[in-house]
């Protein structure tokens, strides 16, 4: 039997367990229209079930949890991450938090782009 690639192989379980972000920008901010935002937090839960924070549109992050799409626009210019990038999170103790670092790691690419920072997070709900 072959060996398979080690990041042949994360990419396909990244594939299954990452929520997909909505097509490009516009669907994307089409369905932030359908939503009500909330009040923003510092810091959110780490998704446990291994989803984790994707990226949904330039400059911008987030992750679904049951029925809340939760949003962070990062904070300064990010141009080097785009929707389809892999999303290289430094967080601590379990929490997505306003001050971490992400990084976008292209497809087909073994070094990630420069690290942006994390923002607040704000909750958008179905209205």
């Amino acid at each position: 039997m072959k060996p398979i690639p080690v990041l042949a192989l994360l990419s396909v379980l990244a594939a299954c367990g990452a929520p997909r972000p909505p097509g490009g920008d516009g669907a994307f901010e089409r369905e932030l229209a359908t939503r009500t935002a909330g009040p923003s937090r510092d810091c959110v839960p780490a998704s446990p079930g291994g989803g984790g924070l994707v990226v949904v549109a330039r400059g911008t992050v987030g992750y679904r949890e049951g029925g809340t799409l939760w949003i962070n626009r990062l904070a300064g210019a990010c141009a080097s991450m785009a929707p389809g990038d892999t999303l290289v999170v430094e967080a601590l103790d379990g929490e997505y938090c306003r001050g971490d670092r992400v990084r976008g790691l292209e497809p087909g690419r073994s070094i990630p782009g420069p690290a942006c920072i994390l923002g607040p997070f704000t909750p958008f709900r179905a209205q």
